[in-house]
């Protein structure tokens, strides 16, 4: 593998690979034996190349932190994208290669340009970007296929290909589990299934609001188990808290009744002379008067 990358960048870039840095693993390093350090083939080629090889210590991976910190983030997205999907475990090659896809072309702070613009010396692309992991419909090419025949197949979006222009696809249902092609409607937007329930729950509400409505259009009242259980056995609280408000509102009303009452006159009384009173007639007039009377009388 390591031998067709150093061709490629030969051959594209015009430069040569100077040096290598690894972990003292086994198939980089070698191996001990009794006579010392029995170098491996991948060791050897180095050597042959004239390309120097440098070794961290054991034990040491912060010597070599680019590389660890790039296979952490690998590892992460790789774990967080096989974790918003349904699909099998066995497809985090695919993961792992998507999520390398899109680091090249993610811009770092180390550097102004994205490695894909330096290696290719242009501006990556963004627009045929898709979900991974979510659902499509794909048609492949099939010169048997029939005019009754389906023309899309249900699959699952995993990665893109490499020197092709399209999406990689896998196919539980079909004779051939993995297909290449540019011809798919990505169903990326999916409803969950809890928006039926949510959907029948609304549902049941607005049916209880309009039989509510009918009801009190028609001056019937429903009353639930709770409110039965309150109305017939209220508690003490209940109680005291009715008596209550039944003072504070007998209060208030005496209140309110003698701010509004009009205010009533005083009566005076009627001042009275001390004097005697003496008859308007003299004396003589009355007894003479009493004896006519008498006279006239049978």
């Amino acid at each position: 593998m390591f031998k067709i990358y150093k061709a490629e960048v030969e051959n594209q870039l015009d430069l040569k690979i100077k040096v290598v840095r690894f972990d003292r693993g086994g198939e980089f390093y070698g191996k001990f034996t009794k006579k010392g350090r029995n170098p491996g083939p991948f060791a050897i080629f180095l050597q042959q190349e004239h390309i120097v090889a440098q070794y961290t210590n054991p034990g040491t991976p912060q010597q070599n932190g680019v590389s660890d910190r790039r296979n952490r983030t690998l590892k992460e997205m790789v774990s967080s994208m096989m974790c918003c999907t349904t699909l099998p475990n066995f497809l985090w090659g695919e993961a792992l290669k998507t999520s390398n896809y899109l680091l090249i072309r993610t811009p770092t702070k180390s550097v102004d340009r994205t490695p894909y613009e330096i290696w290719c010396n242009r501006k990556p692309s963004f627009d045929h970007l898709r979900t991974w992991g979510c659902r499509a419909e794909a048609k492949i090419y099939n010169p048997m296929q029939k005019k009754l025949d389906s023309k899309t197949i249900s699959c699952y979006f995993v990665g893109y290909p490499d020197r092709t222009k399209g999406y990689r696809f896998y196919c539980p249902n079909h004779n051939t589990r993995f297909v290449e092609t540019q011809s798919a409607v990505f169903i990326e937007e999916e409803k969950e299934e809890t928006d039926t329930t949510d959907f029948e729950f609304e549902e049941i509400l607005e049916s209880k609001e309009i039989a509510e409505v009918g009801n009190k259009e028609k001056g019937v009242t429903i009353l639930t188990f709770d409110n039965l259980n309150k109305e017939i056995s209220p508690t003490h609280e209940d109680i005291n808290s009715h008596q209550n408000l039944e003072v504070e509102t007998q209060q208030n009303a005496e209140v309110e009744m003698q701010l509004n009452m009009p205010e009533q006159p005083q009566t005076m009384e009627l001042r009275r002379s001390q004097r005697t009173r003496r008859p308007a007639l003299p004396m003589t007039i009355l007894s003479i008067c009493k004896s006519l009377s008498l006279i006239s009388t049978p």
